[in-house]
């Protein structure tokens, strides 16, 4: 969400002798490692331009709802910050971002969220449970541009309402 809030979690954390930390678990995959060494031992030469995306399908209907689109429970931001955060660590092994610009934009529609006050779970498929409107407030879609620490340029994708867009890698 923020560097500050970031600190004060991690203040939090260690004052509760708890683990904090962020699965970016796509770091240890093998394909993954293998492009990182690559990169690092000069294989493909100099870096000049970084592009890439990540896509998912899971909020196309109005009825599909989550905690993370509540900016209260998940932060202000909704796909750069959940899904976007994974590609940023993906691509910044050796090249940490130095500059991001994005342009991001809401969903044209309301929401519908369980009448209850907790949210409903993702994937749930409880389409005969009564729902309220909810208006979203983050970002469901973004592209985003990038200079890197080493000069390379970037830029990227992330997307919560593509189309047939499945997210696989978390399922096997």
């Amino acid at each position: 969400m923020s560097s500050a809030e970031g600190r004060s979690l991690l203040e939090a954390a260690r004052k509760a002798g708890v683990v904090h930390a962020v699965t970016f678990n796509y770091r240890g995959n093998p394909l993954v490692q293998q492009a990182r060494g690559m990169v690092a031992g000069g294989e493909l030469g100099r870096v000049h331009f970084v592009h890439g995306g990540y896509l998912q399908d899971w909020l196309l209907q109005d009825t599909d709802f989550s905690w993370r689109l509540e900016p209260e429970k998940g932060g202000r931001t909704s796909a750069i910050g959940d899904i976007g955060s994974h590609w940023c660590d993906l691509v910044s092994a050796r090249r940490r971002p130095a500059n991001r610009g994005g342009a991001g934009r809401v969903h044209d529609r309301d929401r519908y969220a369980f009448e209850t006050a907790t949210a409903s779970e993702a994937f749930t498929g409880a389409a005969d449970t009564a729902r309220e409107p909810f208006t979203v407030r983050s970002e469901d879609l973004a592209s985003v541009l990038v200079r890197f620490g080493g000069g390379a340029k970037g830029s990227f994708s992330v997307g919560q309402v593509c189309a047939g867009h499945k997210n696989d890698l978390c399922s096997k």
